[in-house]
């Protein structure tokens, strides 16, 4: 096989599955069942405590948890949405401190 049927053989699969992906998700929408807030502190000394947005979705039957970071980015939860929040926050600080150094 040459090279530029190669390229479009590979061009025609990833149009084919983003195109499958787009119709799935139409098909499948989320869907928010419920909203809420929680209340988590930094696990670093003298941490302001901060009140995040929280949501139960739903996707094609099941169900995850969803937590809203400072910077506009929903995690998912895994079961506790305080801790997660704590750990995602905690890595985003860590990832800062480095770059300035």
């Amino acid at each position: 096989m040459s090279g530029r049927t190669m390229a479009f053989l590979m061009a025609t699969l990833v149009f084919g599955v983003l195109a499958f992906g787009l119709w799935y998700q139409k098909q499948h929408p989320r869907r928010i069942i419920s909203e809420g807030q929680i209340r988590v502190t930094s696990k670093s000394a003298g941490a302001t405590a901060m009140t995040l947005k929280t949501r139960d979705i739903e996707v094609n039957g099941a169900r995850y948890s969803e937590v809203e970071m400072p910077n506009g980015t929903w995690i998912g939860c895994q079961g506790d949405c305080a801790t997660a929040a704590r750990e995602a926050g905690d890595e985003f600080w860590k990832k800062l401190e480095r770059e300035r150094h």
